[in-house]
């Protein structure tokens, strides 16, 4: 039986960790660990994909933003949609704000894909959204928080590097990719703008429309790995990536290493420290503290393996 994939998110004023954890592959679960306690509470599930990549915690920990997704036929069905995509395809995808450990939705923009969504907490009442203005809807706003766009390309990694550095980590090594298909914006652009002509009941736009997805987004050759690091206490974290693999590890204050780990890019993986500077990570469905680091061996805080899909509603 395969584990649970968790990833976690660090609310950078506040002494707690909002954790995804995947598994089935179709189902995550949101809950939030308490790190004075030790206490992990369990939310809700959401039935669907959870770009972890492009999700943040507010500082305070009150607030979550995130991208998901559902290309089920049944999903889009709920929307009065069929399989032919014609009125549901905005449904497939959105964005989210809520309170953790729910993703029941205080703000709601409807996104259409995988390939947007998303965003950056500013503050405890800003949230930066990953917007993508040829498909973006907003359903809901938040009240009492400031929203505003981030305007980035269709890129997951400019959200996480942005995450990253909120969170101490430093770029060492810039990344050295090769762009492929440096066209691919205006072929995205002409997609989106024959969709519209096409669902604003022009049907003869339905013979222009090409759903050639490799060539809508940037394909990339990677040249040289990027390095990423974040100092703490007693030793270093660092994350080394390629385009299709990352590589993320531990090492003591004489750099020697003690703890490696090699997940794929389609792969949850995360490690952090909390506020007393000790290394707390998800491994194999459970998560992990190690007190005292590089001494001794990290504790496990709790296994989320036998946690099962079940309907909750929000407080």
């Amino acid at each position: 039986m395969s584990k649970a994939r968790l990833f976690g998110l660090v609310a950078r004023e506040a002494n707690q960790v909002v954790i995804l954890r995947r598994g089935p592959s179709r189902y995550t679960q949101m809950l939030v660990w308490d790190l004075a306690t030790d206490e992990v509470t369990s939310g809700q599930w959401l039935k669907g994909r959870v770009y972890e990549r492009r999700c943040d915690v507010s500082p305070d920990g009150k607030h979550f933003v995130g991208a998901c997704t559902n290309y089920s036929q049944s999903h889009r069905q709920r929307f009065g949609g069929s399989a032919d995509w014609e009125s549901s395809w905005i449904h497939c995808g959105w964005t989210v704000v809520s309170r953790p450990p729910y993703f029941t939705a205080e703000g709601l923009w409807l996104t259409g894909g995988a390939w947007n969504g998303g965003g950056v907490w500013q503050g405890n009442k800003h949230v930066a959204l990953n917007n993508f203005q040829h498909c973006w809807v907003e359903e809901k706003s938040p009240r009492g928080i400031k929203v505003s766009n981030l305007n980035l390309p269709m890129s997951e990694d400019d959200v996480f590097e942005i995450l990253l550095e909120m969170r101490g980590w430093k770029k060492q090594v810039a990344l050295e990719t090769e762009l492929l298909n440096p066209d691919w914006k205006e072929r995205s652009k002409s997609f989106f703008k024959t969709l519209e002509t096409f669902l604003s009941g022009d049907r003869t736009a339905y013979e222009a429309l090409t759903l050639d997805v490799e060539n809508m987004i940037p394909q990339y050759k990677t040249n040289q790995e990027g390095i990423w690091t974040k100092e703490f206490r007693n030793g270093r974290l660092f994350r080394r990536e390629s385009f299709d693999n990352d590589v993320w590890g531990l090492v003591d204050e004489r750099n020697q290493l003690v703890r490696e780990w090699s997940p794929k890019r389609s792969q949850w993986h995360w490690i952090d420290v909390d506020n007393e500077g000790n290394p707390i990570f998800g491994e194999h469905g459970c998560l992990w503290r190690w007190r005292g680091f590089p001494h001794g061996e990290p504790e496990m805080v709790c296994d989320l393996n036998g946690n099962k899909f079940e309907n909750m509603r929000s407080d």
